[in-house]
Parts: structure tokens; C-alpha cells; sequence
């Protein structure tokens, strides 16, 4: 197999598999999020803070594969 057409099959397969995980984590994380706060209207503030900062962790995740797709 020529390295041209590795690049071109590789980059794209590494830019799909390294999407899957955060692309759950923040669906996760914002289905925890939902769901605590439709439980216990009063801890949205607290919460809020935290589920963007873990929103903000998991999308770097994503960030960095798509990074590494270039390198």
C-alpha cells in the first residue's frame, strides 16, 4: 500500500474514531446533567459550572484527535 493512500484513508478513519468517545461523553454528561436538574430544580447553579468545565474537558479530547489528524 502506498504511503499516499494511507494518509488518505488513515486520516479521516483517526478523525472519525477519536469523534466517537467525546461525542458520548458529552451526551452523557449532559443527560446526567438534565436529569439532576429536572430532579432537584435548586442545584442548576452549582451544577452548571461543573457539567461546562467537563463539557469544555471532553470537547479538548475531541480537539486533540482532530489535532493530531495534521501532524
Amino acid at each position: 500500500m502506498e504511503a499516499a493512500t494511507t494518509y488518505t484513508i488513515g486520516g479521516p478513519l483517526a478523525m472519525a474514531i477519536a469523534t466517537i468517545g467525546p461525542g458520548i461523553g458529552i451526551g452523557l454528561a449532559a443527560a446526567a446533567f438534565f436529569n439532576a436538574t429536572a430532579r432537584q430544580p435548586e442545584v442548576r447553579g452549582p451544577l452548571q459550572g461543573v457539567f461546562f468545565a467537563a463539557a469544555g474537558l471532553i470537547e479538548l479530547m475531541a480537539l486533540l484527535g482532530f489535532i493530531t489528524l495534521f501532524l
